[in-house]
């Protein structure tokens, strides 16, 4: 699926700066929710995520949100091994306001063993080791202040505040 959306030039040839991108949406149904892949863009700098998922959810009616969450958290983790997976909602992000390659603040995250271990956590905060990281949980029902406050704590009290950015080191962890 993903290869015949490469994007082409002239003569129909792949045009590889541009990469690959893969979009699935469902609608229509108890849950509305759109999975976005990015990836394979030449001439990044190591700085930027290579491959990228975005999974979001519009609407449910029906569906519990932990639930829904938990098994996207699953099969992203388990799909694609990435350096985190976080679960944001708008307040939180405005909030955060983090970027460029230091780790998420959100209701959920999970950082991968390569980035970094979490042993300690904030008050309030739940600790799960799953797969071949930490997740990192904060009620659902927390105000976004609180889970800025409260993750970034955990960061703190773990030394953690950013995915490691050499680039051999990086590459080197990856394999």
């Amino acid at each position: 699926m993903i290869r015949s959306r490469v994007p082409k030039g002239d003569g129909g040839q792949p045009w590889v700066p541009y990469g690959f991108s893969y979009t699935v949406a469902a609608g229509g149904g108890p849950l509305q929710t759109g999975i976005f892949i990015t990836g394979g863009q030449h001439g990044l700098s190591p700085l930027f995520s290579d491959p990228s998922v975005l999974h979001e959810f519009w609407r449910s009616t029906r569906a519990d949100l932990d639930a829904v969450v938990s098994a996207s958290f699953v099969g992203l983790v388990r799909g694609f091994d990435p350096a985190y997976v976080v679960h944001q909602k708008t307040g939180v992000n405005r909030l955060a306001r983090r970027g460029e390659w230091l780790l998420p603040v959100g209701y959920r995250v999970w950082i991968n063993d390569w980035v970094g271990t979490v042993s300690l956590v904030a008050d309030g905060v739940r600790l799960e080791r799953f797969e071949q990281g930490s997740l990192i949980r904060v009620p659902l029902s927390w105000q976004p202040r609180q889970v800025v406050d409260a993750v970034l704590e955990t960061y703190r009290l773990n030394g953690l505040d950013e995915v490691p950015v050499d680039p051999e080191l990086f590459y080197a962890q990856k394999r």
